[in-house]
């Protein structure tokens, strides 16, 4: 159980500083503080995504378990040094895995 979370953890990290980037970007770009709200939102608006997205495939009653990050904590929850041989953005290879 701690393994799986410290996996959540670790991709929570990657989403906040990919939108903390994406943020300084546009608000460096176009002169305006708001852009840093891409902060907050963008996190949200991923998970939300990746859950809709799967709550659209069959099958219709686990699109919780069958999100990427989930797909990902579960695979490797067992994996004791799964976190130090993880490379940075390896949630991604689970969207498309199903």
């Amino acid at each position: 159980l701690i393994n799986h979370e410290a996996i959540h953890t670790v991709q929570q990290y990657e989403i906040l500083a990919l939108s903390a980037l994406v943020a300084l970007v546009a608000s460096n770009l176009y002169a305006s503080w708001w852009y840093l709200l891409i902060v907050i939102a963008m996190p949200i608006a991923i998970y939300l995504l990746a859950w809709l997205i799967e709550l659209v495939l069959p099958p219709y009653d686990s699109a919780y378990k069958d999100s990427p990050f989930e797909r990902e904590a579960y695979l490797n929850q067992h994996d004791p040094m799964y976190l130090a041989k993880r490379p940075i953005g390896a949630t991604l290879k689970y969207v498309l895995k199903r």
